[in-house]
């Protein structure tokens, strides 16, 4: 009985030391694994650093490679002309100054033909290759141009600059709002090397629009009969921030390249575009137009990328806004949207679209008891310009705006495209996926319709068929 105990109590206590060692086995084990991950996140940047690097040392050894049967004659006749680079000192990462270079290509005939042709700019591709530059990245700037004592410009040097960056995609497809030195700021805290692929992506499509958003020689630029004020967004709010300070009615509307269709088939609505006090071009269709008339737009100014701006102005200056159109819970949704960023004393009032002639006057009446100083209508085109040209004046506001379907994006109803799309100019090409069976005939037939239309005005053709 005893032998039997003792024999049972050794066991227990073999067993507790086993699991006692296999306890102290396991906290080990979790300790090193813990310690393994914490490291590993620890070198996950200088990991994506090294990534980085190693794709700019590729891509621009195979740009190099594929482009030598121009650049290396070209570099030879230079060279036998007594000088192969331009150089210009810039500051790079950590405000470290280098040598951006340039194939010395000035002058006429093959010079001329070579900077036409953006040959120069191959030799930057060894500033890559030398660490001084990335494929992407911010611009490189000039000594002098952007000091990194500037707080505004300071978060970009801690980037190596680059070829191509979100400034630049933006400037070429009309997108570029607000200031270089935030889209640099925000490269600087989002990047990655699968960003940096698809921002390389992005440009290499953006190089289809033709050249960025040019200061305007003139402001108003005519497309298939419709006069365009060549503004840009800035532009655009400081005419309307003007007129929230003086007295009168100002009809604003945005047209795009379906208005523009509208307006070609419409002579009405045509004439009523005349009217308005500020008429903004909308959409990349706008940008290729102007490009094929050699009358470019100096930049997407659209209703949706305006309304957060246009809040804010109205907050700053206690200016009071009125939403019409949509259904009752999308116009709710709005109002939500601008009360939680804003305030609720920034919306007066509220009213659906659904609503006949017979309940325009109380509309009309609706709107003048609430004292809007900004009247903001999204009935679609061309019943909104309409609308605001036949009553903005009896509504008592300083300013009216047709909106278009903004109204969807901002109660959250129909989730806007991702920013790379808007980059691109393929904001369209997601709100046709949205909504195959309402959109296809509006961007499937009526883009090629519009390019057609503004071909056929290139060509000295367009007036005949807009008499007729």
């Amino acid at each position: 009985m005893n032998a039997a105990f003792i024999a049972m109590a050794t066991r227990c206590d073999l067993l507790a030391a086993l699991e006692a060692r296999g306890s102290r086995t396991s906290r080990r084990a979790r300790s090193l694994r813990v310690g393994a991950r914490l490291k590993w996140n620890r070198t996950a940047p200088a990991r994506e650093a090294l990534a980085k690097r190693a794709v700019d040392i590729g891509l621009a050894s195979a740009a190099l490679a594929v482009a030598a049967p121009v650049w290396v004659p070209l570099a030879a006749w230079l060279a036998l002309r007594g000088r192969v680079f331009d150089r210009t000192r810039c500051l790079g990462r950590n405000g470290t100054a280098f040598d951006l270079l340039a194939f010395a290509v000035h002058g006429d005939g093959p010079g001329r033909l070579g900077r036409t042709l953006g040959l120069h700019r191959l030799a930057a591709l060894f500033n890559v290759i030398r660490g001084q530059m990335s494929m992407a990245g911010p611009r490189p700037a000039p000594i002098g141009e952007l000091s990194p004592r500037d707080a505004a410009a300071r978060a970009r040097y801690q980037v190596r600059p680059g070829l191509v960056g979100p400034w630049w995609v933006r400037q070429r497809t009309n997108v570029a709002y607000g200031h270089e030195a935030a889209a640099d700021r925000e490269y600087v805290t989002t990047w990655s090397v699968r960003g940096d692929l698809g921002l390389l992506a992005r440009a290499a499509l953006a190089l289809a629009y033709g050249g960025r958003g040019e200061p305007a020689t003139t402001r108003r630029v005519s497309m298939l009969g419709v006069s365009i004020d060549n503004v840009t967004m800035d532009d655009a709010l400081e005419t309307v921030g003007g007129w929230l300070e003086a007295r009168g009615t100002h009809q604003v509307a945005f047209v795009n390249a379906d208005c523009l269709n509208i307006a070609w088939r419409d002579r009405a609505y045509r004439r009523m575009l005349a009217g308005t006090a500020l008429t903004l071009g909308d959409g990349i269709g706008l940008k290729i137009g102007g490009s094929i008339l050699g009358r470019p737009i100096r930049q997407n100014v659209n209703g949706t990328d305006l309304f957060p701006r246009l809040c804010e102005l109205a907050s700053r200056k206690q200016a009071r806004i009125f939403l019409l159109g949509a259904r009752p819970e999308v116009v709710a949704g709005v109002r939500h949207w601008i009360a939680v960023r804003h305030s609720a004393d920034v919306v007066c009032g509220a009213h659906h679209g659904y609503f006949d002639t017979a309940a325009t006057p109380g509309v009309v009446e609706q709107i003048r008891a609430s004292k809007a100083d900004i009247l903001l209508v999204a009935l679609g085109a061309p019943r909104q310009d309409q609308w605001l040209a036949a009553h903005l004046a009896a509504t008592g506001a300083k300013v009216g705006i047709g909106v278009g379907g903004l109204f969807d994006f901002y109660s959250g109803r129909i989730p806007r495209a991702p920013v790379w799309m808007r980059e691109l100019g393929l904001e369209w090409v997601f709100r046709f996926y949205q909504e195959p069976r309402r959109m296809w005939r509006r961007y499937l037939i009526g883009n090629v319709q519009f390019v057609m239309r503004v071909l056929r005005e290139r060509w000295g053709l367009a007036a005949r068929a807009l008499e007729s």
